[in-house]
């Protein structure tokens, strides 16, 4: 709304008798849900409705000399296991199937000394873990 009918008041924070010299901080409450009827908050119902879990899994050790290892501990199976190098050149793939429970045996000998990048392929996500090669 324009003009007086927006309810602008200027310095109507209560700051305890003290002054803002760099603004106040943006504290954002997540829970208060959608306003019913704004255009304002369509994009709350665009995004679908996702329950995430997140894979549990390890990676060891870090650093790693010659072997990686990856211990799977979700119920979600790894699809590929993808190798970055820190700007985004991708090194070397493995496909598996990596079950709950289970492990894997990444070998990691032919890389460069430097920082390294995961990228597991689960069912219906990707996640990224950082390891260091010496």
């Amino acid at each position: 709304n324009l003009d007086t009918a927006c309810h602008f008041q200027p310095f109507s924070f209560y700051l305890g008798g003290k002054r803002s010299y760099w603004g106040l901080p943006n504290n954002p409450n997540y829970d208060l849900g959608p306003a019913v009827g704004s255009i304002c908050d369509s994009l709350i119902n665009a995004v679908p409705d996702f329950t995430f879990s997140m894979p549990l899994f390890n990676i060891f050790p870090n650093p790693a000399k010659n072997n990686l290892y990856i211990i799977q501990g979700s119920k979600e199976l790894i699809k590929s296991i993808s190798v970055f190098n820190y700007i985004g050149q991708k090194q070397s793939i493995w496909y598996s199937s990596i079950k709950n429970g289970e492990y894997m045996d990444v070998n990691v000998s032919s890389l460069s000394a430097g920082i390294y990048f995961l990228e597991m392929m689960f069912d219906r996500q990707k996640v990224v873990k950082k390891f260091v090669k010496e």
